[in-house]
């Protein structure tokens, strides 16, 4: 990253002459990650750092992350300087690209992530994490990264035209995708947001958008189904995010597709997943918001589901116990 003398008279009215202090703060990483950051002759540096500029001078810090295991770091740089109205914060994500899945957060600011994140460490599966309030997706996901959960929570319009084009690519790679949000239909198909686009949604996503705010929130799955049997869901209360108000009815658009979830009592479809008979993509979608399911051993066991049918996993980590028998054919 680099700090130059604009910059810090921009964001901070730092008066030039006087020194700044640098300093690295790390807000969320796994068990034995460490992080240092070096000064521009590439000195390694743990404690605050103090640093002058001139205006039209500038100096470049490299943060060093070293990972002990699959997953993501979220730290922050802080300027700060005796005349500062306001310090300097600016955040950063380090992920790995070897994670399970990579949760996407565009949930329109709010703090709906930890579900999820939780959710996934519960059910013994690794993530990244990528906010797209700080930047669009890039190529480097695009290369890396198979499996993407999108959350989208209450936020709209959502889905843009860079985040579907992205998607699209994903997609067309063949690539898998967990998307959740009580809005997305409407918000691409009803014709009352400017963000419609119902080829993109009926084509890549699988779906028919029926209607908006069910005013149901309890959710059952479909028997002997791979991502939903034996799952039955209350959306309000608890400890999710209860804050369902427009979950929407949905339903497959194409063979590719079939339900997977209703609102209980009726047959109006909450969710669908989906392989493409072209791509071999496949989609887990949601018409609600998975944040709001109401008890941490629903999201776990979802998540679980959801994450194992994309991925084809059978067994995370091999047979553990259990007969295995059936799983093998021998023949004379």
């Amino acid at each position: 990253m680099r700090i130059s003398g604009d910059l810090l008279k921009e964001k901070c009215a730092i008066q030039f002459g006087e020194t700044s202090t640098i300093s690295l703060v790390i807000d969320e990483a796994p068990p034995g990650w460490t992080a240092t950051f070096s000064d521009s002759v590439g000195t390694p540096h743990t404690a605050p750092l103090a640093f002058g500029l001139t205006e039209q001078e500038s100096t470049t810090f490299t943060v060093n992350v070293t990972p002990a295991s699959p997953g993501f770091m979220r730290y922050h740089l802080v300027v700060t300087s005796g005349n500062l109205a306001k310090d300097l914060e600016i955040p950063f994500v380090y992920n790995t690209d070897d994670v399970d899945a990579l949760l996407v957060d565009d949930d329109g600011g709010n703090d709906y992530e930890g579900y999820f994140i939780t959710a996934l460490a519960d059910a013994g599966l690794t993530s990244g994490y990528w906010n797209l309030s700080f930047s669009k997706l890039n190529d480097d996901v695009a290369a890396s990264i198979r499996t993407l959960i999108w959350n989208v929570g209450l936020g709209y319009p959502t889905l843009d035209a860079t985040d579907r084009t992205f998607v699209e690519q994903h997609l067309d790679n063949g690539y898998d995708l967990f998307i959740t949000g009580q809005d997305i239909g409407w918000d691409l198909v009803s014709g009352q947001s400017d963000n419609t686009d119902v080829a993109f949604y009926e084509g890549y996503l699988h779906a028919d958008y029926i209607r908006d705010d069910v005013n149901k929130y309890d959710v059952d799955g479909v028997a002997d189904d791979p991502v939903s049997d034996g799952l039955n869901l209350h959306i309000q209360g608890g400890d999710g995010a209860n804050n369902q108000e427009y979950p929407s009815q949905i339903a497959p658009k194409d063979s590719d597709a079939v339900e997977i979830f209703s609102y209980n009592g009726t047959a109006w479809g909450a969710g669908i997943r989906s392989v493409d008979s072209v791509s071999g993509a496949k989609i887990v979608y949601l018409a609600f918001g998975y944040e709001a399911i109401d008890n941490a051993d629903d999201r776990a066991d979802l998540m679980k589901s959801a994450i194992y049918w994309l991925k084809d996993i059978l067994f995370k980590n091999g047979f553990e116990s259990g007969d295995t028998s059936g799983w093998s054919n021998e023949t004379p």
